[in-house]
């Protein structure tokens, strides 16, 4: 009812996602913790350590899916860390080798990745967000074994996610973003990988477009339309719910859409437009304005090329 088509697993039960997945592997002691430097020298941290190999100890993650999909008439997407993101969140003083970790921590994964498509999971996106800060070992490495998490699997979307930051640092202004030129140097990999849609970071990362074209073939997310304006004053600010907006495909029939406002644009979708092209705003003869710069002064009517 609210426009959600699919929705994610959620991170209620957990103390975060990587580390609620690792209490699931053997290998790894909770209870020994290592102070560490993760995130490439970003911040320092105590973690749990491992301390033997790393294995399959059965699987939990179906489990969590059933229950969710049970109560929910849209298909639920399970994420789950991936290798070379466990490698960096962890201490480790049984390997001495992030590959050769890496490859134990897939063929778990694969394990659990196998179960949850034998309960019925479509959608499995595997977060690596350290291939943005590691992009010399995810092209050396990480990349297959982010594709040895989906070895065999062929009945759901396989999905990665790599993203420059973390909700909780968007306005630290003294927290270091991974650089921008980080996902075009493993887009190549990537393009060439088993993975079938890859998701990146963009709303507090502004892309170059131009990524895009470097994925040939992998499925993008694209049915929306970000409206940008050349005087805004100090921001935009919405005044009630942000309507007036309404969304068009090549065919030029336009559908009510709705709109967010995200920092200094605003993002317009449909689900009756899977691939829109033009946006337009109050387009007729009387309505009352909803989007405002934060000196009061209304948005006009508008139609975009």
């Amino acid at each position: 009812e609210c426009g959600i088509d699919i929705i994610t697993d959620g991170e209620v039960r957990r103390e975060n996602y990587i580390h609620y997945h690792c209490r699931h592997l053997s290998g790894i002691d909770f209870e020994k913790l290592t102070k560490k430097t993760a995130r490439p020298g970003n911040y320092d941290c105590w973690l749990p350590t491992i301390t033997n190999k790393v294995e399959f100890i059965g699987s939990f993650l179906n489990k969590e899916y059933e229950i969710n999909q049970s109560i929910s008439k849209n298909p639920i997407k399970v994420t789950i860390p991936g290798p070379l993101t466990i490698t960096d969140t962890i201490a480790d003083e049984f390997y001495n080798d992030h590959k050769m970790l890496g490859v134990d921590l897939g063929e778990a994964i694969n394990k659990e990745i196998k179960s949850l498509v034998n309960s019925g999971c479509k959608y499995i996106q595997v977060d690596e967000p350290l291939f943005a800060r590691k992009s010399k070992e995810a092209i050396e490495f990480g990349i297959d074994n982010l594709e040895r998490c989906f070895h065999g699997v062929t009945d759901c979307e396989k999905i990665t996610h790599i993203c420059c930051g973390y909700p909780d640092k968007i306005d630290a202004d003294d927290y270091p973003k991974a650089p921008l030129i980080s996902y075009f140097q493993i887009a190549d990999a990537l393009e060439n990988s088993l993975i079938d849609t890859v998701s990146i970071e963009d709303a507090h990362r502004h892309n170059d477009l131009k990524l895009l074209e470097l994925y040939k073939s992998k499925k993008i997310y694209d049915n929306y339309i970000d409206v940008y304006f050349d005087f805004i004053g100090s921001g935009l600010i919405s005044k009630g719910n942000l309507d007036g907006f309404e969304i068009a495909g090549s065919n030029s029939i336009y559908y009510p859409a709705k709109a967010r406002i995200i920092d200094d644009k605003v993002r317009v979708y449909s689900k009756k437009v899977k691939n829109p092209k033009t946006v337009r705003y109050g387009w007729k003869n009387y309505f009352d304005a909803t989007l405002f710069n934060k000196a009061g002064l209304p948005a006009s009517s508008f139609k975009t090329p």
